[in-house]
């Protein structure tokens, strides 16, 4: 499967470049995520793609697909056209568990699991911490059901 993503960064003018590195794609098992300098050149890479996994009988699920411009304010288009088909462009997307944002950064990811660490504890509240379970209890329920919540992903 790597050979497919070889051939499309070959054939193709994907790649963003950092300091004196250049990155063309991020993979985990059966997620990509291609990375390009212009949009232009991402759908190119993306019909690449799509033509060397159908040597394989793969297919693209282009509504599963999500196209994210990095630094830019607010997206003019919610939509760009590959293949004759609307894939959505998106200002956040959650990658590998992890909230990606159009900033960079990590500040929506950090909301982001404030947010749910808080409704874990409120659920907690209605009937844990003003009930006459032992402070122990509470103590230990707390740092097994809502600090990993919290600090999900704090090592990324």
């Amino acid at each position: 499967m790597d050979w497919i993503l070889d051939r499309t960064i070959a054939q193709s003018h994907l790649g963003v470049n950092v300091g004196e590195e250049s990155f063309t794609d991020l993979d985990y098992v059966d997620d990509v995520a291609l990375l390009a300098e212009m949009l232009d050149f991402l759908v190119a890479g993306l019909l690449v793609l799509q033509e060397e996994a159908a040597l394989l009988r793969l297919q693209i699920n282009w509504i599963k697909t999500k196209i994210q411009q990095i630094g830019v304010a607010r997206l003019t288009q919610s939509t760009a056209q590959v293949a004759a088909e609307n894939t959505e462009l998106v200002n956040n997307f959650v990658y590998l568990s992890s909230l990606i944002s159009h900033v960079g950064g990590s500040e929506a990811a950090i909301l982001q699991c404030i947010v749910i660490a808080r409704n874990c504890l409120s659920l907690l509240d209605k009937n844990i911490w003003k009930s006459h379970i032992h402070t122990d209890t509470k103590v230990r329920l707390y740092r097994i059901y809502i600090l990993p919540v919290l600090l999900h992903g704090c090592k990324t």
